[in-house]
């Protein structure tokens, strides 16, 4: 089984090693070299089969070739993970600026649609894949601040649907998980924000 999870850091780190430890081959995209190399060490000192490539997401072009290298190496994707996402930093809408706007929409719907989008015809030629990806409380529901945030992960149960509603037939299952408030460092980022430096 080939499992492809996307993020070298929080809940993306903390899959890609428990895919390992289930005796998974994982493929892991994440634009972030140095947490990759620190994944990498880890992961192959416990004997994990893990391959790390560096990938800005958002570059559709640089999608396409480590899909396609991956395809080369192991014929197949059977899991694609969706983990990788940005905060606004609970900006309420008219202090979102045009960079946070753009920067928050960008690496929360962007960057899963472009992996998603290369992976798919894979995927439908192999049956019985699955692809997961990871929302928000916040995409299914508004809170105080976040209002990018809140969009961008709405967008993600959106894409979700979708899949699901296109691709059902192809064998591809398509689930959004959409957790609460999580120990990692973009949760830490996040609760600064709104209670403000301790």
């Amino acid at each position: 089984m080939t499992n492809l999870p996307i993020s070298s850091s929080g809940t993306g780190r903390a899959s890609a090693k428990l895919f390992c430890q289930e005796r998974a081959t994982v493929v892991e995209l994440a634009h972030r070299t140095n947490l990759l190399d620190d994944l990498v060490a880890e992961i192959t000192s416990e004997g994990g089969s893990f391959t790390a490539m560096p990938c800005d997401l958002v570059d559709s072009a640089q999608v396409t070739t480590c899909v396609e290298k991956t395809i080369k190496k192991y014929g197949r994707i059977d899991v694609l993970v969706n983990f990788a996402g940005a905060t606004d930093h609970l900006r309420i809408v008219h202090k979102a600026d045009d960079d946070i706007y753009t920067r928050t929409m960008v690496l929360n719907l962007r960057g899963p649609f472009n992996i998603c989008r290369e992976v798919i015809p894979h995927m439908a030629a192999q049956k019985n894949v699955s692809i997961v990806n990871c929302s928000s409380i916040g995409g299914v529901k508004g809170y105080g601040g976040g209002a990018v945030y809140c969009m961008a992960k709405h967008g993600l149960v959106g894409l979700g649907r979708a899949i699901v509603a296109n691709y059902v037939y192809d064998g591809i299952r398509c689930n959004t998980v959409c957790p609460c408030g999580i120990e990692t460092a973009m949760g830490a980022l996040i609760m600064l924000s709104f209670c403000g430096t301790p």
